[in-house]
């Protein structure tokens, strides 16, 4: 009965260790006396300013942080901080290009062809999904 007792707390320690480990560290760093005062002011300040608000005003800035809010939840469905950069009217041109280059190329396929190419591709297509996973694993 010992036996199984001691078995059974070394198994529950090893567990909580083990998750403890996998959270990773998330301690806060204490703030020191003087940002506390910072952030202390800067509070108070912000309830003054928003206590000489009129109705109005106070309307309007709660509008504007729900779009803010609402633009943020946007990025982040949509991968967060990775937005694509505009592209410039001469890029724009060259993919244009190239996309039209590839449909003329792909008229002239045959039937076994586009089905070669489409294979092709697809396996091209998991093999990066693959690599991607492995990455995201990693981290």
């Amino acid at each position: 009965m010992h036996k199984l007792l001691a078995a059974l707390i070394a198994g529950a320690f090893a567990f909580v260790t083990a998750s403890a480990m996998a959270q990773g560290d998330k301690t806060v760093t204490p703030t020191t006396p003087e940002e506390q005062a910072k952030m202390k002011a800067d509070r108070e300040a912000a309830k003054a300013a928003k206590s000489k608000m009129t109705a109005e005003e106070k309307k309007a800035a709660k509008k504007a942080s729900s779009a803010e809010k609402q633009k943020q939840e946007k990025e982040m469905e949509k991968g967060g901080e990775q937005t694509k950069t505009p592209t410039t009217p001469e890029e724009q041109a060259k993919m244009k290009a190239d996309r039209e280059a590839a449909k003329a190329g792909k008229a002239k396929m045959t039937a076994e062809e586009k089905k070669a190419a489409k294979k092709a591709s697809s396996a091209e297509k998991q093999k990066q999904e693959k690599e991607m996973e492995k990455g995201q694993k990693a981290q």
